[in-house]
């Protein structure tokens, strides 16, 4: 067997053309954080410490709903930044004249990656970078979470790894020699307090109401290590609206070069459908008829009205989190492709992913709760499911889709994830039943991970995602990703991992009782009208906020206030919440709300049709993806941004080509994770022998679907006794009834819960859901006689636990 094969690891920032960086020696961030949005501007500062000139190139991953708004870069005399350019003209200056660097739009991968190239870099040479983008916040603990990536300084130390040289090596990199941070903070509620990771100067409020504040880092930080704050705001829970205004035409057109003026989505279509005529051999028609509605896609713009933002954090009673859902719709992907075959470890004789998988989705299975729906689905470069619809959860459906995955083999070639989950989202969702998405797989050779991530992200509204990554060296960027991107939680199992904790945390948020039948409604003035851009989200979990954008067309006074009207159900009850704003737009934000909402659409667009092919074949489609990229600055899969001259905006001269990256970067809260693929190709899937489970394992896969157990001869074991024991045991009444199945069941249900509250409870946070699906179904048997019950087991188990504390 061969060795492990590691690929060298990918750095961000300032690169040379060996994809190795140059020494960072300054880091300035400035930050506006507007609520659930913040706006990065990064100053660095590079030193050339090669003893010839290297010709260097500057790399920023994009992930999630990141957008680039401005790129500036000096080195030497020259000043250069960042344009759009048609895809084809740019790939023929690349190609033909090395004019140029490309940013990568369809990294298969990660994230978006842009990329532009920079020239040479004398020998000591200073390069000085100014990098602005915005970004929406995620929520953690309660507090909006603000991470800054490590990426620019330069340094990628391998995953799990806590060695961080304290000095830069000679060729480059390193902790950068000094570092500042300063973020100026908004939000109508006003602002609590600012926690950090490292050393932070006192809060200071800028305004008497707090609704503003400004905090720093303390002189003297190293950028070794991630620098994460939360910020909490005051009634986080009240909803909130940004008003942004846009641009107008003429603004619009301000800084654009004269040939791209209003007709350039024309000259650029025109171009674009010749070069693709030639490349597919389609007739090119009716061009010039498209003119005037290309002039009115223009027109009404989206980034011309003003935008407007509405952010949802609802706030969930105790009484309603301690609660559990009974409710839902539970949908199981597992990966059957030719890569679970192979062990879980480097063990040539280590037990088999797919088993693994296996096991995983059974406890997943026989901990649903009574009366939600569940599907299965094995995928691979096909896909098949257990029941054609998502089938009520009873005993019987749940033994026929165990013993439909007990029969699965690891033989669907590639794994090809898009498919199953377009098939999943294609079915509308169930009514009270919130959807979940549980996937289990090893990442192996996923040939669509882009794309697949990119759909589970548009159809986050009405679902959450959770993942389990299988074995050692599994894709965790994107298990990671699809866990993100839908609000869930990512698990990674190895080995030597216990399975039982990992699946009970997932289910447990899964669980979570959500708000449903969201609706909102807008009140503004005459003369406005209100136009959505994103849908309603089908539900929001706990601990998670949702953006939801619109669009003001019309005129109205400058002083004239508006009120949006939410109304939700949580816990079977509805609440009614209203916000008012002022209609007068913020016109200081760069156009982060206009942005990021046009990223989302223009994703949205480019997954929904097959790329140059589809997008050629019509017309209206290129017109309204160009016009769009070209408004709002997000380059597109038919545009691309090149390096220019600041003060011509003329194409830099003698730029080297950038290679493109086998592997990938992702920009995370703990800087880059970089890819390590070992060669399993010499493995051989050898069936291993299982590790004896634990008790609460076997309590878990001999539990019925409704909660209840029966006296087997596997129970006893687990409880420590014999079968004549467990028997004689019985209260006197209960064996008058001629050892009636429901006696039985509910002595064992008994005698379980018995013993896990008396002996199990260092491990409660692994059993407490099946104790709560069992006490629900003794509590749904009022017959029976509980406190002879519990006499009996006590005295059987030698133990004293009230009834009280079982919950009944």
């Amino acid at each position: 067997m061969g060795e492990p094969e590691v690929k060298m690891e990918e750095h961000c920032g300032l690169l040379r053309e060996d994809n190795m960086p140059v020494a960072l020696k300054a880091v300035s961030v400035e930050v506006t954080v507007r609520g659930w949005l913040a706006e990065f501007s990064f100053t660095l500062e590079y030193e050339s410490r090669e003893p010839r000139p290297a010709d260097v190139f500057f790399l920023f991953p994009t992930e999630g709903n990141c957008v680039v708004t401005h790129f500036l870069a000096k080195i030497g005399k020259t000043e250069m930044e960042f344009a759009l350019e048609e895809q084809f003209k740019a790939t023929g200056l690349y190609r033909y004249n090395a004019h140029n660097g490309l940013h990568l739009c369809k990294n298969q991968e990660g994230p978006d990656l842009f990329r532009l190239s920079l020239g040479s870099l004398a020998p000591g040479g200073i390069a000085s970078i100014r990098l602005s983008c915005i970004t929406e916040l995620s929520v953690q603990r309660g507090a909006v979470q603000l991470s800054l990536p490590t990426i620019i300084s330069s340094r990628c130390p391998p995953p799990d790894s806590d060695s961080v040289p304290a000095e830069p090596s000679a060729s480059g990199g390193g902790v950068p020699s000094s570092l500042s941070l300063s973020a100026h903070i908004i939000f109508p509620s006003g602002i609590d307090t600012v926690r950090a990771n490292c050393p932070l100067s006192p809060l200071e409020y800028l305004t008497p109401d707090h609704t503003q504040a400004r905090v720093s880092l303390c002189p003297g930080q190293q950028f070794n290590q991630k620098v994460e704050l939360l910020i909490y705001y005051r009634n986080p829970h009240q909803p909130t609206v940004t008003v942004e205004a846009g641009l107008s035409l003429d603004e619009s057109q301000k800084d654009v070069p004269e040939e791209k003026k209003t007709p350039y989505p024309y000259q650029m279509v025109k171009c674009a459908l010749r070069s693709c005529a030639k490349l597919f051999r389609g007739p090119v028609e009716n061009l010039h008829k498209q003119r005037g509605l290309l002039q009115n896609t223009q027109k009404y713009s989206l980034m011309k009205d003003p935008v407007v933002m509405l952010g949802l954090f609802p706030e969930f009673p105790p009484e309603v989190l301690s609660s559990q859902s009974s409710c839902g719709e539970f949908l199981f992907l597992l990966d059957c492709s030719g890569s679970m075959g192979l062990p879980m470890g480097s063990q040539k004789r280590g037990r088999r992913r797919l088993e693994c998988a296996k096991d995983v989705l059974q406890l997943l299975l026989r901990s649903l709760p009574v009366g939600c729906y569940f599907n299965v689905c094995m995928f691979g470069m096909e896909h098949k499911s257990v029941f054609p619809e998502s089938v009520r959860y009873c005993q019987d459906t749940m033994d026929i889709a165990i013993t439909m995955i007990q029969e699965m083999e690891a033989n669907m070639k590639d794994t090809m994830i898009l498919l199953p989950l377009w098939k999943i989202h294609n079915k509308p969702c169930l009514p009270a039943h919130p959807r979940q998405v549980f996937l289990l797989t090893d990442g192996g050779i996923t040939w669509d991970s882009m794309r697949g991530t990119a759909f589970v992200k548009r159809n986050a509204l009405s679902h959450r995602c959770f993942t389990f990554g299988i074995g050692e060296g599994s894709a965790s960027a994107m298990v990671t990703d699809l866990a993100k991107e839908a609000s869930g939680l990512s698990q990674i199992i190895t080995e030597t991992d216990r399975l039982l904790p990992k699946v009970v945390q997932s289910l447990r948020l899964a669980l979570q009782p959500a708000v449903q039948e969201i609706s909102v409604r807008w009140d503004v003035p005459p003369g406005l009208e209100v136009t959505p851009l994103t849908p309603q989200p089908f539900a929001v979990f706990p601990g998670h906020r949702t953006l939801l954008y619109a669009q003001l067309r019309g005129q109205c006074d400058s002083a004239a206030v508006g009120s949006a009207h939410i109304q939700y159900t949580l816990g079977g009850q509805s609440f009614t919440k209203e916000v008012s704003f002022s209609l007068k737009p913020q016109k200081d934000s760069g156009l982060a709300l206009h942005r990021l909402h046009a990223r989302a659409v223009i994703r949205s667009m480019e997954k929904q049709h097959d790329y140059w092919s589809d997008y050629f074949r019509d017309q209206r489609k290129v017109q309204e993806l160009v016009g769009l990229s070209f408004d709002s600055g997000v380059a597109c899969v038919i545009t691309d941004y090149i390096t220019v001259q600041r003060d011509t905006k003329k194409p830099v001269e003698g730029l080297s080509p950038i290679k493109t990256f086998q592997s990938y970067a992702r920009w995370t809260c703990e800087g880059v994770a970089c890819s390590f693929e070992e060669k399993v190709e010499d493995w051989l899937p050898d069936e291993a022998a299982r590790a004896e489970e634990s008790s609460l394992l076997k309590l878990v896969t001999l539990q019925k679907a409704d909660g209840s157990w029966t006296v087997d001869g596997a129970l006893v074991s687990v409880l420590g006794k014999t079968d004549k024991e467990v028997i004689r045991g019985m209260p006197e009444k209960v064996l008058l009834k001629r050892w009636r199945t429901q006696s039985q069941a509910a002595w064992a249900t008994v005698l379980v819960l018995l013993w896990l509250h008396a002996f199990q409870l260092d491990s409660r946070d692994e059993w407490e859901l099946m104790a709560t699906k069992a006490a629900s179904w003794i509590r749904a048997r009022p017959g029976l006689s509980m406190t002879q019950y519990l006499e009996a087991g006590n005295s059987l188990l030698g133990c004293q636990v009230k009834p009280q504390t079982l919950g009944l």
